[in-house]
């Protein structure tokens, strides 16, 4: 069963993981620092989704303003 949760600090090295393992289809490796520090200092709210318990992907948390809904 898939899930949705918000992020917690005790994720960040399976999200860490999870862009391991996309390195480098998506992301270079000398981005790594910037994203470790991302997770840490981020004030944004992040969404991630888990299946059997298992992480899977880091969302963010996007809420679209009046304007932006009206632009659609």
């Amino acid at each position: 069963m898939q899930t949705v949760r918000s992020y917690q600090a005790s994720d960040r090295e399976a999200c860490l993981a999870i862009f391991d393992g996309n390195t480098p289809r998506f992301f270079d490796a000398s981005e790594r620092a910037g994203c470790a520090a991302w997770l840490e200092e981020s004030k944004q709210p992040y969404l991630l989704i888990e299946r059997d318990g298992r992480r899977l992907s880091l969302r963010l948390r996007f809420r679209a303003t009046e304007t932006e809904r009206r632009a659609g």
